[in-house]
C-alpha cells in the first residue's frame, strides 16, 4: 500500500509492506519452507509488483524468484500471489521488490535464515542493520529523471529506516518538513561478542560502515562464511551483505555512534552520513553519544579486496566449460536516448510472457531479440569476462547462483586468478568503473547446476532502469521437465486481464529493483 511518511523529516510517498518502513524481517531456519502471501493493494496510482528473495538459489522453484517477465508475471493490482520456496541457505540477506524501482519507495526488508545445527560463535545477535540511501523526490520522479538522462541522487542516508536530521534543507517548495528525524538505537553488553547483520538495501550508493572506537571482524560476505577479516570499516555496495562481530571492552560504558557514510566520490547525495546510537548497560538512551569518528581508507568505489576474502569452506571452481566475453557500454540508442548495452544488445521486459514459462513449455524455445538472453546449452560451467566501458561502478548480482570471483582490474586480464584454488564466492560483487580510457574487467565463474532463466544485472536502480541487465539460461531439456505451478498461470491470466484494460506504464527497460 502507499502511504506518506517522513523518515528524515521530509514528507514523501512510500510503498509499504504491512505498513512498515523498512518492511518486516522474514526469519526462519535452514530447510524451512516459506509460504508468503503477497496482496497487491498498491493504489493511487495502481501498480504491479513482484518480490525477489535476494541470494536464495530457488532450486526446483525458479518460478518463485520474483522477477516479472522472467520467472513470473507481475502481481496485478488487487490480486494476490503466494510464494512457496525453501530456505536453502543460512545467513543474512533481504527481500525486495523487483518492479518499478519500488526499492526506492521503501518496499524491502531483511531476511534472516538460521542454521540450528551450527553452534553460534557470538553471544548476542543484534539483528539486521539495513543501510540505504533515501530519496525525497520519490521513486516515480527518480525514474523520470533517469530515463531522461538526468542525474538522480539521494537526499539522505538511513540506518534501519531512520536518520538524524540536522536541519530542513529544502528539496522544493512542495515538500513539507519538520526537523525531527529519529535515530535507530541499539543496546550493547560489556564484554559480550555481538553479531551485526549488515545489508546494503539501497538504490544506488556505496556505503562505508563504522562504529566509533571499535574494531570490526567480518565473518561472512553475502551468504558465504569467510576467514575472519579484521578491519575498522566495512564497504558494501547495493545488494551486498556482511556479518560482522564486535566485542566491546569488558568494562565498556557510555555510548558510541554507529555510522554509515555514502561515498561521495561515487555518488552525489545531498546528505551522505547516517547515524545510529549504541548504548551500554548503564547509559542513558536519551543522551546522544559524543564519541570520535573512526578514520578509514576508501577503496576507489570498490568493496572488500579479493585477496583479503577467503571462504571458510574450500570450493575450487570447475574446469571452464565455456568462456563468454561481455562488454557493458553506455551510449545513445537509435532514437538518441543514452542507454546501457550488453554486447550491443538491450533488454526490455515483456510482462505478460515470462521467459521461464516459455522455455518450460517449448523445447525449441527461441528468445525474443529484446530478451538479452545468453543460452549456455549443455555446458556445465561458464566463465564470464566482463568489461566495463562506463565511468561508474556496477554491483553485479546473479540470481539462483553464487559465482566465483576470479579476478578484477583494468585493461586486459592476464589469466591470473586471485586466491587460486579457493577464490571468493558471492552473489553480488562490485565491478569498478573504467580508468580514463581503459575499461575495468571482472572475471567470474558460474557452475551451471540450477536450470532456469536467471537474471544477471547491476543492482543500481538507475543503471537497471537504463538496461544494465541480461538473462542466463541453460539446459532447456531440464527446464521443460519442470512442473509449472498453477499460481504462475493464474497470475499471468490476472495480469493479462489487467493489462488488456489498462495502459501499463513502462518508460524504461521494465525491470527495476
Amino acid at each position: 500500500m502507499r502511504n506518506t511518511l517522513a523518515p528524515d523529516g521530509f514528507e514523501v510517498g512510500l510503498i509499504l509492506a504491512n505498513g512498515a518502513y523498512p518492511g518486516p524481517t522474514i526469519e526462519g531456519n535452514l530447510g524451512d519452507t516459506f509460504v508468503i502471501r503477497v496482496d497487491n493493494n498498491i493504489s493511487g496510482p495502481e501498480s504491479g509488483t513482484a518480490l525477489h528473495w535476494h541470494g536464495l538459489f530457488q532450486r526446483e522453484t525458479p518460478w518463485m524468484d520474483g522477477v516479472p517477465s522472467v520467472s513470473m508475471c507481475p502481481i496485478a493490482p488487487g490480486e494476490s500471489f503466494t510464494y512457496t520456496f525453501k530456505a536453502d541457505r543460512a545467513g543474512t540477506s533481504w527481500w525486495h521488490s523487483h518492479f518499478s524501482s519500488q526499492i526506492t519507495a521503501g518496499l524491502f526488508g531483511a531476511m534472516i535464515i538460521h542454521d540450528p545445527e551450527k553452534q553460534p560463535s557470538y553471544d548476542v545477535d543484534l539483528g539486521p542493520i539495513l543501510l540505504n540511501d533515501f530519496y525525497n523526490l520519490g521513486n516515480r520522479d527518480m525514474i523520470n529523471k533517469t530515463v531522461h538522462n538526468e542525474l538522480a541522487f539521494s537526499s539522505n542516508n538511513m540506518i534501519n529506516g531512520k536518520t538524524h536530521l540536522h536541519s530542513c534543507v529544502p528539496v522544493n517548495d512542495t515538500i513539507s518538513c519538520s526537523p525531527n528525524g529519529d535515530i535507530s538505537k541499539f543496546r550493547f553488553e560489556s564484554g559480550k561478542l555481538h553479531l551485526l547483520r549488515l545489508i546494503n538495501a539501497g538504490t544506488e550508493a556505496l556505503q562505508h560502515f563504522t562504529i566509533d572506537q571499535h574494531n570490526l571482524t567480518i565473518v561472512a560476505l553475502d551468504y558465504v562464511p569467510v576467514e575472519p577479516i579484521e578491519t575498522s570499516v566495512v564497504h558494501l555496495s547495493p545488494g551486498q551483505r556482511a556479518d560482522i562481530l564486535v566485542r566491546p571492552a569488558t568494562r565498556a560504558q557510555g555510548s558510541f555512534w554507529m555510522r554509515s557514510d555514502i561515498d561521495t566520490a561515487c555518488s552525489a547525495p545531498l546528505q551522505p552520513n547516517a547515524l545510529a546510537a549504541i548504548y551500554f548497560e548503564d547509559a542513558d538512551m536519551e543522551v546522544l553519544p559524543q564519541s570520535v569518528k573512526t578514520t578509514y581508507t576508501k577503496l576507489g568505489c570498490a568493496t572488500t579486496a579479493l585477496d583479503e576474502s577467503v571462504p571458510k569452506t574450500f570450493q575450487a571452481p570447475p574446469n571452464t566449460s565455456f568462456t563468454q566475453p561481455i562488454e557493458f557500454t553506455f551510449r545513445p540508442n537509435e532514437t538518441g536516448w543514452i542507454q546501457f548495452f550488453t554486447n550491443d544488445r538491450q533488454f526490455r521486459a515483456e510482462y505478460g510472457n515470462p521467459l521461464l514459462l516459455k522455455a518450460s513449455t517449448d523445447l525449441n524455445f527461441s528468445a525474443p531479440v529484446l530478451a538479452d538472453l545468453f543460452d549456455f546449452g549443455s555446458n556445465h560451467s561458464v566463465r564470464m569476462v566482463f568489461k566495463n566501458y562506463f565511468t561508474g561502478a556496477h554491483p553485479m548480482h546473479l540470481h539462483g547462483h553464487d559465482f566465483w570471483i576470479l579476478a578484477e582490474g583494468f585493461g586486459e586480464w592476464d589469466g591470473h586468478i586471485t586466491n587460486y584454488g579457493n577464490p571468493m564466492r558471492r552473489d553480488t560483487h562490485q565491478m569498478v568503473g573504467m580508468l580514463g580510457e581503459t575499461p575495468s574487467y571482472l572475471v567470474i565463474e558460474i557452475l551451471l547446476d540450477n536450470p532456469g532463466v536467471w537474471a544477471l544485472h547491476c543492482h543500481i536502480s538507475q543503471h537497471l532502469l537504463l538496461g544494465m541487465y541480461m538473462n542466463v539460461m541453460y539446459d532447456v531439456k531440464a527446464i521443460s521437465g519442470l512442473v509449472v505451478p498453477p499460481e504462475i498461470i493464474q497470475g499471468c491470466t490476472a495480469w493479462e486481464d489487467y493489462a488488456s484494460s489498462t495502459i501499463v506504464d513502462q518508460p524504461d527497460a521494465g525491470l527495476r529493483v
